[in-house]
């Protein structure tokens, strides 16, 4: 399990730099479960990286949490690396022209 805290510390320091910014959290498993499971994996996923972020002094306000479960896989599940790669929580910025992309957290 990869340490995602340094990542979320510097998303955390990006939004407070652009405090117009919302974010929409979106978590991710692999396909081992029902899919009703899944889904509240997921949303528990997005919640705890919310958690993180509202601790790091990002309003809770500025959040957005969703679930997609199983359904948008990055790598084959087939293997343990694959399913490893699937359990994520994907940060959405919204963006206006001229805004620098954030940092990317949860992967």
């Amino acid at each position: 399990k990869a340490n995602v805290l340094p990542h979320l510390a510097e998303a955390a320091i990006w939004l407070h730099n652009y405090p117009n910014r919302n974010v929409v959290l979106e978590g991710h498993t692999d396909y081992i479960g029902t899919d009703e499971y899944n889904m509240k994996r997921g949303l528990g996923r997005a919640e705890a990286v919310r958690n993180v972020l509202v601790a790091k002094g990002v309003a809770a306000g500025r959040m957005a949490v969703v679930s997609h479960g199983e359904s948008r896989p990055i790598a084959d599940n087939s293997s343990a690396a694959g399913r490893a790669r699937n359990r994520r929580v994907e940060l959405h910025v919204s963006q206006q022209p001229g805004t620098p992309t954030p940092p990317v957290a949860g992967k």
